[in-house]
């Protein structure tokens, strides 16, 4: 190189000095046209970034519109899954009389409903035990539902929209989507968005600056797009970005947003852009045909002053000389920068290569059908010849999700293990890591240290952290598997809501124990007559026995399940008393996602109890009310403490404490010593009366019973009470 600068140079102080100035002034042109390209790369990128940033601020009042019509969708599922005309069809008998009148009025309340609700969205209740599907159609079996769907979509649609455990779902059809809300115990709510009507409500946001919207559900599947897009994207690219799925239109920039079930992309075309920029590229080769023509009569300028620029020409050759070591180190310089430039390139394609594999274990996870790559997936069953799942969930003291336990997590990984993290779903962080058998325990053990030592405060300050453990796998295909066992560790296991912090490997019983722990009907009248009648000391007690000391302990499951019915229940009695829920300051939305058990529980049981405040008695009152009962009936032989219980809508338990409580005695004995005071104002003021007569007027049915109760309590027999009453006389 340096033989190569010196050649150069001495050519250079050999030719003419025409020539010499003709260089000089090239260099000088290309100097300038540097600079004008430059500038034409600088108007370039300063216009993307501003309609880039246009888009952005337009994909935000976007995002606020969007998510405002759907929390109306949201908000109307809720409030009809949980009205009391739902829970009346689901109890009423098929052969009751009022059972047809309830489902004349449901669907009047629907079609309301239905009014009320953006993007001409239709919405309809499926309740499994009478095969019943309620719409703004009609009412209908399931089987006809599924027909209706698929004449409308012009297809044949799989009829498994109203299964599966989660809260919500999203289903895209080919002129239809859906979205399902399961109802508690069973049961579900469609709510059909025209795809039609949906994309006439995004092309109406996109009118202004002329872009596109496209909607994809949580699986980054497109549900509905305002530009044309190709279906092939999926079958033959593992990358699915926008440049993929929609080919015919040119290159996009596309910033996104995420919304619950829900992401986003607004797509700006980049032949949009370069139409803009056309002006400024026509202004740019204006100014270098003007620098090219300077350049050229510089040229001929210079050939004519050829004597008057020979002292020039020694002045520049003399620079040139000094010049020399200056650009042997600009070239060092270059080849140094060449060698930086190829060790990023080659962490470039390290990065790729993780995305692709961190992308096919995202399809492999979620089971779906999907045609994999052989020599990708050979790659990856290399790696994780054998291996485990974690799935880590935690929860702040506010029922909200956290990330700090999992980002703790994914640097102790680092530090020793192999391992991808998966982003599967927002409230469940999913780790995939290399694992033995041998040493399973051990990376049990120090995964349950790390989050001890780290997170001590958790109990004290209600922040829970699950994590699940699958067992060790080694067949990547056995990935579903493997995550459903680390989830049913969490799901499955026995709750103990002292405990802040579980680390919890996966057992094989878990596959046989039940989602749902029901609450049967007499319990639940108990609760609600516990909240109407004000009982606040019985509504605790009801929560501590129910839920904290239930025998056998709840699984983290059911006890999530229950929790959900009682909130249903607690918004059911919350609409019957016009109890909003400001007053009460509980998030309802919140609680569907929340799994911060003791969260949930204090903020239910706060709920009850505040509405028991409102409906609370006197103590005092309702003592007078129960003895008032008592020497108006003790002549009733069925008189018990059961019958008075039922009689003011509390448990025979709490009316044993409660009796206790405020009149020093038990409440038979009270009920005995005043039927005994009844009797001997008898024997006084009716002598001639038989003591079975006597027995009966007092709610006695047996005499043997009478005659003890009556000398327990008077000292005497009835008949010595008799005797010393005729003595006086």
């Amino acid at each position: 190189m340096v033989r190569i600068i010196r050649k150069v140079y001495k050519n250079f102080q050999q030719s003419s000095v025409v020539l010499k100035f003709f260089i000089i002034n090239m260099l000088f042109m290309l100097l300038l046209s540097s600079l004008l390209i430059f500038i034409h790369n600088f108007i370039n990128q300063t216009a993307h970034q501003q309609m880039l940033h246009a888009n952005e601020t337009f994909l935000k009042q976007f995002s606020t519109q969007f998510k405002g019509d759907w929390l109306t969708i949201k908000n109307a599922v809720f409030k009809l899954g949980s009205s009391l005309d739902t829970n009346q069809i689901n109890r009423n008998q098929t052969f009751d009389s009022n059972y047809y009148l309830a489902i004349s009025k449901y669907k009047s309340k629907t079609n309301e409903i239905n009014l009320q609700l953006p993007f001409s969205a239709q919405i309809s209740t499926y309740f499994p035990e009478k095969d019943l599907v309620i719409g703004y159609d009609g009412s209908s079996s399931l089987e006809i539902f599924y027909k209706t769907l698929a004449d409308k979509n012009g297809a044949e649609t799989c009829k498994c929209i109203h299964e599966g455990n989660d809260a919500e779902q999203i289903f895209s059809l080919p002129k239809t989507m859906i979205y399902t809300y399961r109802m508690y115990p069973e049961g579900s709510i469609f709510i059909q968005i025209n795809k039609a009507d949906l994309i006439a409500y995004l092309k109406d946001a996109t009118m202004l600056l002329n872009n596109d919207i496209v909607l994809f559900d949580k699986n980054k599947e497109v549900i509905v797009s305002t530009a044309a897009y190709s279906e092939s994207g999926y079958a033959n690219n593992n990358d699915l970005s926008v440049n993929n799925l929609f080919p015919k239109n040119g290159q996009y920039t596309a910033p996104e947003g995420t919304f619950g079930l829900f992401s986003y992309s607004v797509l700006i075309s980049d032949s949009t852009i370069k139409d803009s920029l056309r002006q400024a590229r026509t202004f740019s080769v204006i100014l270098f045909a003007i620098f090219t023509v300077t350049n050229i009569i510089l040229v001929i300028v210079n050939a004519s002053m050829f004597h008057p620029l020979r002292k020039i020409t020694k002045t520049l050759q003399s620079a040139l000389t000094t010049s020399t070591k200056n650009e042997y180190d600009i070239i060092t310089n270059k080849i140094n920068e060449l060698h930086t430039a190829t060790g990023t390139m080659k962490q470039t394609l390290n990065e790729q290569s993780n995305i692709m594999e961190q992308n096919m274990l995202l399809h492999l996870i979620s089971g779906r059908h999907y045609k994999s790559d052989p020599t990708l997936l050979h790659s990856i069953q290399q790696k994780f010849d054998s291996y485990i799942v974690i799935a880590l969930i935690e929860s702040t003291n506010d029922g909200k999700y956290s990330d700090k336990a999992a980002d703790l997590l994914a640097q102790w990984l680092e530090e020793s293990h192999l391992f991808y993290r998966l982003p599967i779903h927002a409230a469940t962080h999913t780790f995939i890591v290399q694992s033995t058998k041998d040493g399973y325990m051990a990376q049990k053990q120090q995964l349950e240290e790390l989050l001890q030592q780290n997170f001590s405060y958790a109990n004290a300050e209600q922040f829970v952290i699950l994590c699940g453990i699958s067992a060790v796998h080694h067949k990547i295909e056995q990935l579903v598997t493997a995550n459903t066992q680390a989830n049913q560790a969490i799901m499955k296991h026995r709750v103990q809501f002292a405990e802040a912090i579980h680390v919890l490997d996966f057992k094989p019983k878990y596959s046989q124990t039940a989602a749902i722990s029901q609450l049967s009907m007499d319990k639940e009248q108990e609760l609600i007559n516990y909240t109407l009648k004000g009982n606040k000391d019985a509504i605790e007690l009801f929560f501590e026995k129910t839920i904290l000391k239930a025998q056998p302990p709840h699984t983290f499951e059911q006890a999530k399940n229950i929790l959900r019915y009682l909130h249903d229940l607690l918004y059911v009695i919350m609409n019957s008393k016009k109890i909003n829920d400001s007053d009460i300051g509980i998030d309802h939305d919140l609680y569907i996602h929340s799994f911060n058990l003791p969260y949930l529980y204090e903020q239910i049981l706060k709920g009850y109890l505040y509405i028991a405040e409102q409906n609370a008695l006197p103590s005092s009152l309702l003592m007078d009310q129960i003895l008032e009962f008592i020497q108006t009936n003790y002549d009733n032989p069925d008189l018990t403490l059961t019958y008075v219980a039922d009689h003011f809508s509390i448990t025979h338990v709490y009316l044993s404490m409660y009796f206790r409580k405020n009149a020093d005695t038990n409440f038979n004995h009270y009920l005995h010593r005043v039927r005994i005071e009844q009797a001997i104002k008898l024997i006084e003021t009716k002598p001639d009366l038989a003591m079975k007569d006597v027995a009966q007027r007092v709610g006695y049915s047996n005499v043997g019973t009478f005659i003890r109760h009556f000398k327990k309590i008077s000292g005497t027999t009835p008949a010595q009470h008799h005797k010393f009453q005729n003595l006086d006389k």
